[in-house]
């Protein structure tokens, strides 16, 4: 594993690595729907992950032009 020195980065990134690396459900029907439901939940909880960390990024962006004076109808653009 790449070392990105962030813990959570490299922990999500492993994540990544072993979804893309599941093996094969060799088959199984049963296997595969209780997969996809997980799956499913996964997907679910990475959007919601992404949805916080974007809103997080904007607000401390919009919180740093504040800070450099950045005129209030020019707030946010470019993020």
């Amino acid at each position: 594993m790449v070392d990105l020195g962030v813990p959570v980065v490299e922990e999500l990134a492993a994540m990544v690595g072993s979804l893309a690396s599941l093996p094969d459900a060799a088959g199984d029907d049963a296997e595969r729907i209780d997969r996809i439901a997980v799956l499913e939940r996964v997907k679910a909880a990475a959007a919601a992950a992404l949805a916080r960390e974007t809103v997080a990024f904007a607000a401390s962006q919009v919180a740093e032009q504040l800070t450099r004076g950045v005129r209030r109808d020019r707030l946010g653009r470019g993020v």
